[in-house]
């Protein structure tokens, strides 16, 4: 135990482990994150994602933070087995970021703890957050497009009060998908860095007394992450929620021709903005949103109200002011469900 503790530095391969792939250290995942999304894919042959990826994090690592940690040496790319043939180039969407795993070498005697099984499930942790990330970073870009041609189409002489409604329209669906994952990301990130990382100390100071302890501690740790990010099977369908949402994120960046600059748009597009934004199809993901965001509260209803983590604390974050849970009464007709 004192060899692994301090020998082997071994509390400093689990803060390794909790920056980079719970992305406590944000600053080097934000830029990942935005490579990705400005990557031209349609342009990357199939073999290649790995060593693209992998080129894009070292990338980011070395402008980030992180740039003087040796531990992110020890950090490497892999994808899924077996990887998805194709996906939408021009989307980039879950298909490829489904494929991203991020690995960590551990040799021995480290490995007698931090071992394989648990680094899948570290990486499989990863890919589930780089998702939300990449989500919320699309949002993001959505809104500042939004922004800047609201406020090019207020200053411009074509200005009409029903090309304005339109995009508020919009800006409503936009803001109800970002609510949502931007409260998802805040839930993990708090309960992934500050729940569930002091449990595990307290149960390191007070459960472990060998080695065998020390394993079992740690994936008693790692297991209940996996718990927190709904990805365990008793979570399954909470999971193919989250899953819809952060694809109704990528979907609403399509509904744009382009998210370029708005200066390059001419008078004809501004004052008939059907040519640069598919409103139909907006009008979809909204009412796709508000089927799931039903069905969660379904779920909810049904889930213990006790604990402090689980599907019951999300929604409390979420429905904070009570908004979702009292529209979905008055659209069943009834105030109470």
């Amino acid at each position: 135990m004192k060899l692994l503790e301090e020998g082997f530095d071994l509390c400093a391969h689990l803060l390794a482990l909790r920056w980079y792939h719970f992305m406590e250290i944000a600053d080097w995942a934000d830029s990942f994150i935005a490579s990705i999304y400005h990557k031209k894919w349609s342009f990357v042959k199939s073999e290649q994602k790995r060593s693209e990826i992998q080129g894009l994090m070292d990338l980011a690592l070395q402008r980030s933070s992180c740039d003087s940690d040796p531990y992110k040496e020890r950090l490497f790319i892999y994808m899924r087995e077996p990887p998805v043939d194709s996906f939408d180039a021009s989307a980039c969407g879950l298909d490829l970021l489904d494929d991203i795993l991020l690995g960590y070498k551990a040799e021995w005697p480290v490995n007698i703890v931090i071992t394989e099984d648990t680094l899948k499930i570290y990486a499989e942790i990863f890919c589930y957050l780089l998702q939300v990330r990449f989500a919320v970073f699309s949002l993001t870009e959505v809104w500042r497009f939004l922004k800047e041609l609201t406020q090019f189409i207020s200053r411009s002489s074509d200005s009409r009060p029903d090309v304005l409604k339109k995009l508020n329209f919009v800006m409503k669906v936009r803001h109800k998908l970002y609510h949502f994952l931007s409260t998802l990301q805040q839930y993990l990130h708090c309960h992934l860095s500050d729940i569930s990382w002091r449990r595990f100390q307290h149960s390191l100071k007070n459960q472990v007394r060998d080695i065998l302890d020390l394993e079992y501690v740690h994936m008693c740790y790692i297991t209940d992450a996996f718990d927190i990010c709904f990805l365990s099977d008793e979570s399954k369908q909470v999971a193919t929620i989250i899953k819809s949402m952060l694809q109704l994120a990528l979907e609403l960046r399509l509904c744009f021709q382009s998210l370029g600059d708005t200066c390059d748009l001419s008078v004809n597009q501004l004052t008939n903005l059907q040519y640069i934004i598919n409103f139909s199809q907006v009008d979809v993901i909204r009412t796709k949103f508000e089927g799931n965001i039903r069905d969660l509260y379904i779920l909810h209803s049904k889930s213990s109200k006790y604990g402090e983590l689980g599907l019951s604390r999300f929604w409390g974050y979420l429905n904070y002011n009570e908004y979702h849970s009292m529209k979905i009464s008055t659209d069943m007709g009834s105030f109470c469900f």
